[in-house]
């Protein structure tokens, strides 16, 4: 049976203090042990494949904490000049295929989510999704901005729009963690939020 995440990280932390003991009992003899340097290395590449797996655990628990919300950037000022524009070859591209879209399908394609329950939003009609593999942006016709994540397998809404006051006439996937939108006044906006993706940022972040 394949041990739990919970069983390897105490494993890996049991390991470490085994091979601190070993460490401080080398200082006081000034002799290295043999084989005590490729234990460190492998109990680093220990440590980047749970924080790998730790990912989405941490994502599911940590979707609905006041720090995460979305941020609006403005992208293009006016569609009309994206030919003329400086933009990065991709943004253009992406741009371009949103400038071709006539507003939002008739029923938007929103998650199925755990627990999702769109009365709790004071009758708000969703009337536009935009989604990827694992995160999805959705659109309320009061302006709030709803976010899915897909962790361990399962789609979840964070409770509280990551924006608010926020209309689209149509959006795009940039990555996992941000998208563009065509906005009311005909120029492109950016929403985007600081998605947990990296084993780096994990092992960054207070955890206690």
């Amino acid at each position: 049976m394949r041990e739990d995440l919970a069983g390897q990280a105490a494993r890996y932390a049991a390991e470490v203090r085994d091979l601190r003991e070993r460490f401080e009992r080398a200082k006081k003899t000034g002799v290295l042990p043999e084989g005590i340097k490729e234990k460190a290395v492998q109990l680093s590449a220990q440590l980047n494949r749970l924080l790998v797996q730790a990912l989405p655990v941490y994502r599911s628990r940590h979707l609905d904490d006041p720090g995460l919300p979305a941020v609006l950037t403005p992208v293009l000022r006016d569609l009309k000049d994206l030919a003329e524009s400086d933009l990065p070859a991709h943004e253009k591209q992406l741009i371009g295929e949103l400038a071709l879209a006539e507003g939002w399908p008739e029923l938007p394609d929103i998650p199925d989510a755990d627990g999702f329950d769109a009365g709790r939003y004071n009758g708000e009609t969703f009337y536009g999704c935009v989604r990827g593999d694992v995160s999805a942006f959705v659109f309320g016709d009061e302006g709030d901005v709803l976010l899915f994540e897909k962790n361990q397998d399962r789609w979840q809404c964070r409770e509280q729009p990551v924006l608010t006051s926020c209309f689209a006439d149509g959006a795009v996937m940039e990555s996992d963690s941000a998208c563009l939108i065509k906005n009311l006044d005909g120029g492109v906006d950016r929403i985007s939020y600081s998605r947990m993706d990296s084993a780096g940022k994990l092992a960054k972040a207070p955890l206690f």
